[in-house]
């Protein structure tokens, strides 16, 4: 994916410039068809039109992934006013796209806190709150953004150990938990 690996070059120049490189292109160019990102490429190009709740359905249909929720959970999410769903996260970007589904069919002003780097996917942009991850801290003018959505009745989506789950010999697990989210939810008493 020819697009993605430029975005990464320029990102991050340091590890590929100079004797490194030898190491890192080619370890770039694996991992990109490891992920099938080639895939992906394909299916934004396919529909450039997608944008959103509708972008997040057709990669769902797409994949042909399934997803099966108890409807009493179902009913603990509120229909209006803020709220902050938290969430773990095994499975990447599935259960970031399938658990936006979920909150989207019950309410549209659904917005999840992510990783900068995904602004970069144009068609999820609308829904993201990005914060930084790679390479510093969020700024202030991140943070404020989940005030603002908050403060405007939005449902908002975290994983607070800010990654994907690891595999350990203890199983599947999260990091430890970020307790931020706490402070946004009382900040604008928004049921957790």
């Amino acid at each position: 994916m020819h697009s993605l690996q430029t975005e990464i070059i320029q990102r991050w120049p340091h590890w590929f410039a100079g004797a490194r490189a030898r190491l890192t292109r080619p370890l770039l160019d694996r991992l990109l068809r490891y992920t099938r990102l080639d895939r992906a490429e394909a299916f934004l190009a396919a529909h450039p039109h997608l944008r959103g709740l509708e972008f997040v359905e057709g990669v769902l249909r797409d994949l042909d992934v399934r997803y099966q929720v108890d409807d009493l959970e179902r009913q603990r999410i509120p229909l209006s006013g803020a709220c902050v769903i938290v969430a773990n996260h095994p499975l990447g970007g599935l259960d970031a796209l399938a658990l936006l589904k979920l909150v989207g069919d019950l309410r549209r002003d659904v917005h999840i806190v992510a990783n900068d780097w995904l602004c970069r996917l144009q068609p999820l942009r609308e829904l993201l709150l990005p914060v930084r991850v790679f390479g510093g801290r969020s700024g202030g003018a991140q943070l404020d953004a989940i005030d603002a959505a908050l403060a405007q009745g939005a449902a908002v989506i975290v994983f607070p150990a800010a990654e994907v789950s690891r595999l350990s010999w203890r199983g599947i697990r999260d990091r430890a938990w970020r307790q931020g989210f706490v402070r946004f939810a009382a900040r604008h008493q928004a049921p957790v």
